[in-house]
């Protein structure tokens, strides 16, 4: 089984109140009552294979609606069966705690494809499933698990690896390998959120390539918009990404002194990105238990194939992101940005190898070749802080996309049972698993919550397309009659977001282009095309006096450095979509900045030439059209040429939309098999 770096919950009985509740007007779909609003009682003992409560189908039931439905996933919950089936589709009820006995060896057995047909709902049970048919079939096979953040969709995930590889009776190097890059990817790219301790702040897809015996040959793995935001800022109550508190808790004194790492509560991006928030406020992570995850972590990486020398450029590239985050900027006497004494400059000098006069030019300034004329432009403070900003988070980004590309290096298929699956028809097939970013409200919805959104709205629409359309068409082309269901159709939304030349997406581009555009332009841009177009029915602006309380608007808004700033010129304009799963409002004050993710060539270019041969391969390797760096450039890394324009660089919501077409290309060439998380 796979290395869960979170520690799970002592295994308690739910019992006592009603414990599913009706969401708010407006938000359609079932919720359940919060964690802490039900009692837990140690003493239950029942067993979880032990089916016998309620209906195991609910398809089955003479009467389908809300009602029914939340009272029987309710008795079933308070009987530890958090597994229900409607039709073909699983729902997952998180019990937030261990059940024991539910994923034990005889679990196992009774879902291997080998046995015989079990109809007891399981998380097994769609492994299984997806693993006869390809081997019967030797056809594509898609595992999509969906639900809201916190509903337990990438433990999930992984309890759908570790049964496929079970089944295959893979218990060599490469099965390891493709268990642990979970945990491994959860570490770099997991954060805890004000509603979910261990929240994917990406998504990704896994390909597990079988041969045509059903032999496990490798895998692949695909990644989707990392909030490279979060590096430099977070929400009260949040934290940055895992891997930081693993490793100020687990390094060595030696590593901490030679990356000059000491007190975890000097760094500010580790406090929200906000100089003036309290210790208290900033940082309340566990530091043993951040020890203990900092060793699994490195046993991970050695498992998977990470080298010695690659795991400490790992250590040494985080550091220069924490360091980069302790530049402090000053007016100078000519108006513009200088650096502050006592700033991290020396270090980061020493830890990314860049002489300290060249990183103190490129913190406070950039420069172009215009007519073979070398133009230099220095920053205000706020540009200097914005471009230092973007210097971490291209760093991390880049270190994110190098894991998840030495991964795939790792596992890609290889070897003679490859090539002999080559060479068969139909040899080789795949199992692919969807763990993507659940659907997101919070009191504060930017640029992120917005894709994550629309993301979960392409993956409602391919789920109604299966499940009812498709269906539907399939009983007419037959000649049997049925009765019509309705269902929300959400497809004019994604036009309204996707479609060219007017589409949300396509605008937010056309004004990002537009120096001087502001949030205000943008949205009198997106009410000019509303106006024009019937179907933009789901899009509405909002006044600041309408929309619900939120801690950027009670007292004040917290500038990006920790000011208060009493006026409302860093919130807003903002707007709502009514999704499928319910109205979301949005801030767009930040969406022009994070769709550009612009880079100063001049940072790109010393980074690309930097000492620090790993640092720089980072940035000498391309990105591709999905947003994902390709394959890193081998050997001693190679200075480019002087420093120019990148004329062909995409915008965050371009890489963001081919990301989806990709996703939905790989999906619909597969047999879906849907899993419905719920979050209690």
């Amino acid at each position: 089984m796979s290395v869960v770096f979170r520690k799970r919950r002592s295994a308690v009985a739910i019992k006592g109140a009603n414990i599913f509740q009706p969401l708010e007007d407006g938000e359609g779909g079932l919720a359940l009552a919060n964690q802490q609003d039900y009692d837990v009682d140690d003493s239950c003992d029942s067993d979880p294979l032990i089916d016998n409560v309620g209906t195991q189908d609910l398809a089955t039931l003479h009467e389908l609606s809300n009602e029914a439905i939340l009272v029987q996933l309710e008795q079933r919950f308070k009987g530890d069966l958090i597994y229900t089936n409607v039709g073909d589709i699983l729902v997952a009820v998180n019990p937030f705690r261990d059940i024991s006995g539910l994923y034990n060896e005889e679990a196992t057995h009774r879902y291997l494809h080998t046995a015989p047909p079990h109809s007891n709902p399981h998380v097994f049970r769609v492994a299984q499933q997806a693993y006869k048919m390809l081997i019967q079939s030797h056809k594509n096979q898609c595992c999509v698990i969906s639900g809201e953040s916190g509903a337990g969709k990438t433990e999930t995930a992984k309890l759908i690896v570790d049964h496929l590889l079970a089944m295959c009776k893979g218990t060599g190097s490469l099965e390891q390998r493709i268990v642990q890059v979970n945990p491994l990817l959860e570490a770099f790219g997991n954060a805890k959120t004000v509603i979910n301790d261990n929240s994917s702040r990406f998504g990704k897809f896994l390909e597990i390539k079988f041969g045509y015996f059903g032999e496990v040959l490798g895998a692949h793995l695909a990644e989707y918009l990392l909030e490279k935001s979060r590096v430099v800022r977070h929400g009260d109550g949040e934290r940055n990404f895992h891997v930081f508190y693993y490793m100020f808790a687990g390094l060595s004194p030696q590593d901490s002194e030679s990356l000059f790492l000491s007190d975890i509560f000097d760094f500010h991006y580790l406090r929200g990105g906000i100089r003036n928030l309290t210790r208290e406020s900033a940082i309340d992570a566990d530091m043993a238990d951040m020890k203990d995850q900092y060793s699994s972590l490195l046993s991970v990486l050695s498992t998977v194939g990470f080298t010695e020398e690659e795991t400490q450029a790992l250590k040494r590239t985080l550091a220069t992101v924490l360091h980069v985050g302790n530049f402090e900027f000053c007016e100078s006497d000519s108006s513009f940005a200088a650096i502050q004494q006592g700033s991290a400059l020396g270090f980061v000098s020493q830890l990314a190898g860049i002489a300290e006069g060249a990183l103190h030019t490129m913190m406070i300034s950039t420069q172009t070749i215009t007519r073979g004329e070398v133009l230099r432009k220095n920053f205000t403070t706020e540009k200097a802080e914005d471009n230092r900003d973007a210097f971490a988070k291209a760093v991390y980004g880049r270190l994110f996309g190098w894991i998840v590309s030495k991964a795939n290096d790792l596992l890609k298929p290889r070897g003679v049972a490859y090539e002999r699956s080559k060479d068969v028809e139909n040899g080789i097939s795949e199992v692919g698993i969807l763990d993507i970013f659940g659907f997101e409200n919070f009191e504060q919805n930017s640029f992120e919550q917005f894709c994550i959104n629309i993301a979960n709205e392409q993956l409602q629409f391919y789920f109604n397309q299966h499940i009812f359309a498709w269906e539907q068409s399939l009983y007419e082309d037959e000649g049997l009659h049925m009765a019509t269901i309705r269902y929300r159709d959400n497809s004019t939304l994604l036009d309204m977001v996707l479609g060219k030349p007017l589409g949300l997406f396509a605008l937010l581009d056309e004004e990002s282009r537009f120096p001087r555009a502001t949030p205000n332009s943008l949205l009198q841009k997106f009410s000019k095309t509303k106006a024009a177009n019937t179907h933009w029915s789901d899009f509405e602006t909002v006044d600041t006096h309408q929309r619900r309380p939120t801690i950027a608007t009670k007292g004040g808004a917290l500038t990006k450095r920790g000011s208060l700033d009493l006026s409302s010129k860093h919130h807003g304009p903002y707007f709502s979509i009514n999704h499928y799963a319910g109205k979301v409002v949005y801030d767009s004050f930040l969406f022009l900045e994070k769709n550009r993710d612009t880079l100063s060539q001049l940072v790109q270019t010393n980074l690309e030439q930097c000492e620090f041969d790993f640092l720089a391969r980072l940035f000498q390797g391309k990105m591709s059209r999905t947003g994902s760096l390709r394959r890193i450039p081998m050997g001693k890394s190679k200075a480019r040429g002087p420093v120019g324009t990148d004329k062909g660089k995409m915008s965050v919501s371009a890489h963001f939309k081919n990301s989806l077409l990709d996703l939905m290309d790989k999906m619909l060439t597969a047999q879906p098999h849907f899993v419905r998380c719920i979050k209690p």
